[in-house]
């Protein structure tokens, strides 16, 4: 496949505002475990696990609030977010419309947590984590864009 883009091995955040430990945020993240819901096909997804108590993931919220702006309708967000169990309850509904029920399970003490997924194979791009370049993010997700396209 003709400029694909290769799942990025690089360490997530993870934990931030939790005190779960750092061994969750040692993980490298290659895949959400599955293809994601038929309403999440044929754009990039990001997913974030956040929390309004995670410090990691306040200092990232310009670079990705001026991301959202700038894909909207080119790329699908979803937000999980994990600050207390109403909040929670929130995500685990979110994140089953998704398809990513599993995957949040798994990972939902790991805020910090953004991936760009593609949505037909589960697997990730790449994992960002705070202080990424929007550059760097919206190249990605450029590539991303087109990957998909080319596929159509």
């Amino acid at each position: 496949m003709t400029g694909a883009i290769a799942p990025m091995a690089t360490r997530a955040h993870g934990d931030h505002g939790h005190g779960h430990g750092s061994s969750a945020g040692k993980t490298t993240m290659t895949s959400v475990g599955t293809k994601l819901a038929a309403e999440l096909q044929g754009k990039p997804v990001v997913v974030q696990i956040k929390s309004r108590n995670c410090p990691m993931c306040r200092a990232m919220e310009p670079t990705l609030a001026a991301i959202k702006d700038s894909y909207r309708g080119r790329v699908t967000f979803v937000t999980l977010d994990v600050t207390d169990g109403a909040a929670i309850r929130g995500a685990e509904r979110v994140a089953t419309q998704a398809g990513l029920q599993d995957f949040f399970r798994a990972n939902q003490t790991r805020t910090g947590l953004l991936l760009a997924v593609n949505p037909a194979s589960g697997m990730v791009w790449e994992q960002f984590r705070s202080g990424t370049p929007e550059a760097q993010i919206t190249a990605v997700l450029d590539r991303a864009i087109a990957e998909l396209a080319e596929r159509k």
